[in-house]
């Protein structure tokens, strides 16, 4: 991707950030979650942020047959669906 796009596209991620923080400061307060907030969700996104950054490793193989494993389970569930409502549709 262009490199201006993303910058300018972070430029306004952190303005609107910048903006709004009182705003949501305010309601979390409200909402009585400030624990939440700064306790799970605040460590929580430095942790998904490297994440991000550095990426994650995964079993390809094991990721395939989950995927083929939900695949023969939605099979069956639309199976079901479709003999219970007596008609085939698209769910």
């Amino acid at each position: 991707p262009d490199e201006n796009i993303i910058a300018k596209t972070t430029i306004e991620k952190a303005r609107f950030i910048w903006e709004t923080k009182e705003l949501f400061k305010e309601k979390i307060k409200e909402e009585e979650i400030e624990y939440l907030f700064n306790e799970i969700e605040m460590p929580l996104s430095v942790v998904l942020a490297d994440m991000e950054f550095t990426g994650v490793k995964i079993d390809s193989n094991t990721l395939k047959e989950m995927g083929e494993n939900i695949k023969i389970k939605i099979e069956e569930i639309t199976k079901e669906i479709h003999e219970i409502a007596g008609e085939n549709f698209n769910i």
